[in-house]
């Protein structure tokens, strides 16, 4: 599936067992979410029983996404769906704004109020990336139901992996990411063997697997003429994404500690030499740059979409000499979770399409026999125990390996409405400071605030 922008509290150290080897223009400003808080939360014991959605009978299903990616999985991979119908009911997929994310929410924000209010139903179903799906998870909101409610067990979701469910204040299953995005790191072979005597998974997984360790292994690498890291920002995601306070808490955007401690480390990492292009930014051509045979870089964040893009076109010729760790801090990075809207009409329709997508395992088979990782390890299991189809990596089984990293990854990301803006915002502008054309970090701090009160007018400086 295509992303756009895909875009750890403190350092930490973590005992890792071995790992298989191996668009429009916006508006000037945006009106309050409704709420930002989505940290991790346990099932509440004492939270009562919701109550279930009786289906309306809805003559048309309503999907509504930003981008074609829904509409394509529908057609390609929903046993149902046939001829624009799922049995007599219409498909209909509003794709909103052009991937234009901050209207996208506007339009549906607006959409899911007035039905329910009252109004005609307009949105059965909706898309949220991780980004800024906790905004819509939130039991406070209301803006979707829980999937217990239109019939979606414990039972059901029982073997999905937990990243990949967005829970609520109360513990309750709000959304259902569509893949499995486990996120970790990959390192060049080649130069960890030149460097850094070996390049064995497992021993290089122990170097790695804190932040203070990356910087030893920093200083190695840079006594051989490599570099750590190709931008400052490529590690960003790993710190925001286990972050447990959310940007724009209260209204007041301020820096959360794990913002703070990945601007320290890649400042750090600036200064000491570790970094190829200290003033460049993610998914830029000096970013790409470091992906091939040529580049000089040893390390990437890395996420499984990655198969799709970047990595074709730019590191075809080092296939095989990338391979997946957990790195110093697994998390989970973009994808798209499916929620059954407050105020729908075809509560059945949307149990069906979210259980035929994200949940049943003979479906997730189908997805997973094309070579896409799922959020179900029993599935993966079936299609692992051989590398990746895409060839980029030396780990032998690609779906175990990515497994391990869901089974690390304790953080649930996607903590409020605003971190698409906060994480973006902050590469051209802390790129100056990590380059050392900007001295004063609080200086950047202030800019960065200001440019995300521009699309968020209801958040003041803190």
């Amino acid at each position: 599936m295509k992303r756009k922008w895909l875009a750890i509290a403190l350092s930490m150290v973590m005992a890792v067992g071995m790992l298989s080897g191996c668009g429009n223009d916006k508006p000037a400003a945006s009106t309050a979410p409704g709420g930002s808080n989505d940290a991790d939360v346990t099932e509440n014991p004492e939270a009562p029983a919701l109550e279930t959605i009786a289906d309306g009978g809805g003559k048309t299903l309503s999907i509504w996404s930003w981008d074609t990616s829904i509409q394509d999985r529908v057609k390609d991979y929903l046993p149902s769906y046939k001829d624009g119908k799922i049995g007599d009911v219409k498909v209909e997929f509003n794709i909103q704004s052009d991937n234009d994310k901050i209207i996208y929410q506007q339009k549906l924000d607006e959409a899911i109020e007035a039905q329910k209010g009252g109004g005609e139903a307009q949105v059965d179903l909706f898309c949220a990336e991780r980004d800024f799906a906790g905004k819509y998870a939130m039991a406070a909101r209301d803006a979707a139901y829980a999937v217990e409610q239109i019939g979606i067990t414990e039972d059901d979701i029982a073997k999905t992996a937990g990243n990949a469910l967005k829970k609520d204040e109360n513990g309750k299953v709000r959304g259902v990411n569509l893949e499995g995005n486990a996120a970790g790191m990959i390192f060049k072979k080649s130069i960890a063997k030149d460097a850094l005597g070996t390049d064995d998974p497992t021993e290089v997984q122990n170097m790695c697997s804190s932040w203070d360790g990356m910087k030893e292994v920093g200083e190695k690498l840079k006594a051989k003429g490599y570099f750590l890291h190709q931008t400052p920002d490529d590690m960003q995601r790993a710190f925001i994404m286990s972050d447990e306070t959310p940007f724009g808490e209260n209204d007041t955007l301020t820096v959360t500690p794990g913002m703070d401690a990945w601007i320290d480390y890649a400042k750090d990492c600036c200064d000491k030499g570790y970094v190829a292009v200290p003033g460049g930014q993610m998914f830029t051509d000096e970013y790409f740059s470091g992906l091939g045979k040529k580049g000089k870089a040893f390390s990437y964040a890395f996420v499984n979409w990655f198969n799709g893009w970047p990595l074709p076109g730019n590191a075809d010729d080092a296939k095989g000499d990338w391979c997946l760790i957990a790195g110093p801090q697994p998390f989970s990075w973009g994808g798209t979770f499916l929620f059954a809207a407050n105020g729908t009409d075809n509560a059945d329709l949307c149990k069906e399409v979210i259980t035929g997508l994200a949940i049943d395992a003979a479906n997730l088979e189908t997805w997973a026999k094309d070579g896409n990782y799922t959020s179900n390890s029993e599935v993966n299991a079936k299609f692992g125990g051989k590398p990746a189809e895409s060839g980029f990596y030396s780990n032998e089984d690609y779906f175990g390996t990515l497994d391990e990293l869901a089974a690390l990854d304790t953080t649930q990301g996607g903590g409020s409405a605003y971190d698409s803006e906060c994480v973006e915002k902050a590469w051209p502008i802390f790129a100056d400071y990590f380059s050392g054309k900007e001295s004063d970090k609080a200086a950047c701090v202030s800019k960065w605030q200001d440019e995300v009160i521009k699309t968020w007018a209801n958040l003041s400086k803190g």
